[in-house]
């Protein structure tokens, strides 16, 4: 190992560039198909789309979550939530109550019906993927978020509509986004406005 990278440091940094460009693609390339099979795969046996799976993991993970707050967490505009909140519920998968203290609120649980899908198909593409983002260090998480940022920033075109905004990938590449109640070092904060 010693050996090759002293050849590749004496080839000059462009090889290195270009190598470990290679690489990141070659990674990101395995990434998306191992995804993509898993995502096709569970939407396949459940006939729901991915999106339906990500915010049913997701209000299973946290139940009485606002459907606002889910939206935010998931990164998805309340046009389209309110569609994969459709879907959930007439599934039967997920229940919506407003609590007494404020009738505006709309509050999500996972059913029973819901619950069991959760634990049949956590091994899939939320479950795993989740569970792969947990075991990485508070640095290997800035890495991932920064370095994929930067990659959506750059893939996306200007005149793009979709979710994902340039705007929200410069806020990923960033470093700035956490997840509400965390600083980038992982400390719950003080308030939102703190963040």
């Amino acid at each position: 190992m010693i050996q090759s990278t002293n050849v590749m440091k004496s080839a000059g940094p462009n090889l290195v560039l270009e190598r470990r460009r290679q690489a990141v693609l070659l990674t990101l390339r395995n990434l998306v198909d191992e995804t993509r099979e898993r995502y096709r795969e569970l939407e396949r046996n459940s006939g729901a789309p991915i999106a339906a799976h990500r915010a049913l993991a997701h209000i299973a993970a946290s139940p009485g979550i606002t459907a606002s707050d889910l939206a935010q967490e998931l990164g998805m505009r309340r046009p389209a939530m309110s569609q994969v909140l459709k879907i959930l519920a007439e599934r039967a998968w997920i229940r919506r109550h407003r609590p007494q203290q404020d009738q505006r609120t709309v509050c999500l649980e996972v059913t029973a019906a819901g619950e069991a899908l959760v634990r049949a198909t956590s091994g899939r593409v939320v479950g795993a993927l989740r569970r792969s983002v947990s075991a990485l260090s508070n640095r290997e998480l800035l890495a991932a978020q920064v370095g994929l940022g930067a990659l959506l920033r750059h893939l996306l075109p200007d005149d793009l509509k979709g979710v994902l905004t340039r705007r929200r990938a410069l806020r990923l590449s960033s470093g700035r986004t956490w997840p509400r109640g965390t600083s980038a070092v992982g400390k719950h904060s003080a308030s939102p406005s703190a963040r």
